[in-house]
C-alpha cells in the first residue's frame, strides 16, 4: 500500500497533489477520457483554477517537441472528479487514492511543524544573544526614527539600517511578530492584538 500511494500521490510545494495520468492508469481509463472528464466537470471557474492546474509534459522527438497536457490535483479535486467512477475496483482504488492523501497530509503536517518550532527557537536565539537586536527592538516599539536610535545606541544609522535588514529578513520587526522581553531576560511570542498593540 505505501509503495502504490507513493506513485499515485506526491508532495509539491508542502500539497499533496495527484495528476490526471495516474488517475487514468490506476483507474483503467484513457488519459484523453480523464481530461475529458475534468473539462466537462460542472463546478465554479474558482474550484477549477484552486483544484486542477493543466501543465504539459513536454517529450522531445528528434528535434520535434512534443508537449503532452495533464492536470495536477488536489485532493478535492480528487474527489470531484471521481465521486462519479463506480464499481468494485474504482472503490478499491478511490480508498487507495485517500489513503495516498492522508498519508502525505500528515507528513507534510508534520514537517512544517517541525520546521515552524526549529525557526521559532532560532529567532528567539538570536533575540536573547543579540543584544543590539534586543536594544533596537525596544526602540522600534517606542517609534523612534533610525536617527534616534542611532543617538540612543551610539551608532551609525548605516547600521541601524543594516540591523533593520537583519531583523526583517528574520521576520523579527514589531510589524511582522511580536517579541515580549520577560523579567528573565527570555523572548516570548505573543500576538499582537493581544497587548492592544496596532501591526
Amino acid at each position: 500500500m505505501t509503495k502504490l500511494s507513493s506513485s499515485m500521490v506526491h508532495i509539491e510545494h508542502g500539497q499533496p497533489l495527484t495528476t490526471s495520468t495516474s488517475i487514468a492508469e490506476r483507474f483503467n481509463k484513457a488519459h484523453k477520457n480523464i481530461l475529458r472528464d475534468i473539462e466537462k466537470l460542472e463546478c465554479s471557474d474558482e474550484f477549477r483554477e484552486l483544484n486542477f492546474e493543466l501543465t504539459f509534459e513536454i517529450n522531445k522527438i528528434g528535434n520535434t517537441e512534443r508537449k503532452t497536457p495533464y492536470y495536477k490535483i488536489t485532493r478535492d479535486g480528487f474527489a470531484f472528479l471521481c465521486m462519479g467512477f463506480t464499481g468494485k475496483e474504482a472503490a478499491r482504488f478511490k480508498e487507495d487514492y485517500i489513503n495516498a492523501f492522508n498519508l502525505l497530509e500528515s507528513k507534510a503536517s508534520y514537517e512544517n511543524h517541525v520546521l515552524a518550532e526549529l525557526n521559532n527557537k532560532l529567532k528567539d536565539r538570536v533575540l536573547t544573544s543579540d543584544l543590539r537586536y534586543r536594544k533596537i527592538y525596544r526602540y522600534l516599539q517606542k517609534d523612534l526614527t533610525n536617527e534616534e536610535i542611532a543617538r540612543c545606541m551610539k551608532i551609525s544609522t548605516r547600521m541601524v539600517r543594516q540591523l533593520l535588514r537583519e531583523l526583517r529578513e528574520l521576520e523579527m520587526l514589531p510589524n511582522q511578530e511580536v517579541f515580549v522581553l520577560a523579567h528573565t531576560g527570555r523572548i516570548s511570542r505573543v500576538n499582537p492584538h493581544q497587548l492592544g498593540l496596532e501591526v
